[in-house]
């Protein structure tokens, strides 16, 4: 195994397995969506009350998908847990229960608000079944993109060590374009451009390359070498790698957002479920 290979996957196990595409998740929400159809279409047939009989069964359902929602937490940062199963199982099982357990919830409250704290952990769970639909999409964004797109510019930058790097024989026929290539590197690879920076980084640095190349290119068009084909491919693929790489750390900053959002969301829902149990069977 090279030391890129064992890079990547040091960097795998850190970021807790980046999914793969798979139909389990997707097969849930079909399902729970049709489920959540026909059971919204006879909501007012009231077959299922919350009190008693099935209805109080779903809200059983619901509540230990809630508690088990847990599990992946502490599979994720238990260091006791580690030999536990894959962490991408844990994930997989995650997302699932939080697909199920919403589900059983609206069938438990017959799709209609109560009392004032069980609207509140109706809709404490509703927002944070929503975000975390939200939280998968970024997810698969950012770690999917992250081993394919470091691993380019990995690439890219062990060639420039190497003197093999496209920007270093572009600078060699177009010596006026060193301080352009390098500062619009530099504004790639920034790490730290805040989220509102990071966010315009995202919607321009398309712009932004596309006009870097037609500079270069310009640039090269009266030099006598006959390799300006593959410079020209060359240095198309080289902005491209930097155009992912500056989108894949915007998709990062807002996972992190989420992350920050997503958590709070979720003590809310938890104190709110506590709340409204203790308050049915005591009161």
């Amino acid at each position: 195994m090279t030391g890129a290979d064992q890079e990547a996957r040091a960097a795998r196990e850190r970021l807790h397995s980046a999914p793969r595409r798979e139909i389990t998740v997707g097969l849930a929400s079909l399902v729970c969506g049709l489920l959540l159809a026909a059971g919204w279409s006879v909501r007012e047939e009231l077959y299922f009350t919350a009190e008693r009989g099935l209805g109080y069964g779903f809200g059983i359902l619901g509540l230990a998908c809630l508690v088990a929602l847990l599990g992946y937490s502490f599979r994720k940062r238990g260091r006791s847990l580690a030999g536990w199963g894959l962490l991408m199982t844990w994930f997989r099982v995650h997302m699932v229960l939080g697909i199920v357990g919403p589900t059983a919830i609206l069938f438990h409250a017959n799709f209609q608000l109560g009392s004032t704290n069980s609207s509140v952990a109706l809709g404490s769970m509703l927002l944070v079944a929503v975000s975390g639909y939200i939280g998968r999409f970024l997810y698969a964004r950012v770690h999917r993109g992250l081993f394919g797109e470091r691993q380019a510019l990995a690439q890219l930058q062990r060639d420039a060590e190497e003197g093999f790097g496209v920007v270093e024989r572009i600078t060699e026929i177009v010596p006026s374009l060193t301080d352009s290539l390098a500062g619009h590197e530099r504004w790639v690879l920034d790490r730290a451009p805040g989220f509102v920076g990071s966010a315009r980084r995202f919607f321009t640095v398309g712009r932004r390359s596309r006009m870097l190349r037609r500079r270069c290119i310009a640039g090269m068009r009266g030099s006598a070498r006959t390799d300006l084909g593959f410079l020209e491919s060359a240095l198309e693929e080289h902005l491209q790698v930097g155009v992912r790489v500056a989108q894949l750390s915007a998709w990062e900053r807002l996972f992190s957002l989420w992350h920050a959002i997503h958590l709070p969301l979720a003590v809310l829902l938890y104190a709110a479920a506590a709340v409204h149990v203790i308050a049915v069977h005591l009161f």
